[in-house]
């Protein structure tokens, strides 16, 4: 029944001069009966992922055509409209994203487990709770410090070997080590590592 239907179909204006002589609309109870539809144009609106996502349309109830200038604006306001939805969109995906994130941040900082990201050069970039009771360092003493604080004396070139860590992503690990706090005493400690990724799903890093 809806002139929309048919314009959503398709990325060019839908125009229709006078619907009671067009075979689609003619017995339409929109063109029979209020509001009498008679003139209809509409044009699509986009999101940028291509898919159309609704119309911006003009209707009277007499026969009109458009001009080149008519249809030019049409076309214009579709394109500030589809904008404007896809501005509501990513905001609604961003709110959805912070509280994602704001949920995982909130069970790994209540782990019982020590949990720690590095960059690929054996940098820290994430430090939980757990990881400083474990090991007496704050997290902001952690993040952008070295891993190897952690590592005994005869082990501090470990972990700044980026070939190394790549390895281990690849082929999985979980293994025990020893590991030094804060205050010099040495724990054993069951190590597991999973990779990180980015957007574009390269390994950017470890937890």
């Amino acid at each position: 029944v809806a002139f929309c239907a048919h314009t959503i179909l398709q990325d060019d204006i839908l125009e229709v001069e006078d619907a009671r002589l067009d075979p689609r609309f003619s017995d339409n109870p929109l063109v029979l009966r209020d509001p009498n539809i008679c003139f209809y144009a509409g044009a699509t609106l986009k999101l940028n992922d291509g898919s159309n996502v609704g119309t911006l349309c003009v209707i009277d109830s007499k026969p009109h055509q458009l001009n080149e200038t008519q249809r030019l604006i049409l076309s214009q306001l579709a394109v500030v409209a589809s904008n404007m939805l896809e501005q509501g969109r990513l905001r609604e995906i961003e709110k959805r994203m912070v509280a994602e994130t704001a949920f995982i941040n909130n069970v790994l900082s209540h782990s019982n487990d020590a949990i720690i990201s590095l960059s690929l050069d054996g940098f820290v970039t994430y430090w939980n709770k757990a990881a400083e009771k474990l090991f007496g360092y704050k997290s902001a003493q952690m993040i952008g410090s070295a891993l190897e604080k952690l590592l005994p004396s005869d082990e501090t070139k470990e972990n700044n070997k980026t070939k190394k860590l790549r390895k281990i992503l690849k082929e999985g690990s979980q293994y025990e080590q020893v590991r030094v706090t804060s205050r010099g005493k040495k724990v054993v400690v069951q190590v597991s590592f999973s990779p990180n990724f980015d957007h574009q799903g390269t390994i950017i890093g470890a937890t």
